[in-house]
């Protein structure tokens, strides 16, 4: 089994505002598939545009934009 690390997927707007956790958990090494809905915390719907996503790993950290 593959080393085991932190990890954690979180959706912000444009401007840093906290949207929603996909995860942020334990997870063992490899390739991991997440869907975002669209939605907030709460379950309402998010408008169309452009956000960013962070995800983290161990020491590991990107942040990307998505549309």
């Amino acid at each position: 089994m593959g080393e085991k690390n932190q990890v954690s997927l979180v959706i912000y707007d444009v401007l840093g505002k906290h949207i929603k956790t996909l995860f942020n958990q334990s997870q063992n090494a490899g390739n991991k598939i997440a869907v975002w809905d669209g939605t907030n915390e709460f379950g309402r719907p998010m408008n169309a545009g452009v956000y960013l996503y962070q995800i983290g790993a161990g020491k590991f950290s990107q942040t990307r934009k998505i549309l």
